[in-house]
C-alpha cells in the first residue's frame, strides 16, 4: 500500500501538469486566434 503522502504528492503533480498543459493549450489557441483575427 502506497503511502497517504506520497499519493498526495502524485495527486498534486498529476492535477499541476494537467492544468500546466491546459494551460498553454489555451495560449496557444489564443495567438493562433489573434493571429488569425489581424490578418
Amino acid at each position: 500500500m502506497l503511502d497517504p503522502t506520497i499519493h498526495l504528492f502524485f495527486l498534486v503533480a498529476t492535477t499541476v501538469t494537467i492544468f500546466s498543459y491546459l494551460g498553454a493549450w489555451f495560449h496557444s489557441g489564443r495567438i493562433f486566434w489573434d493571429n488569425k483575427h489581424y490578418e
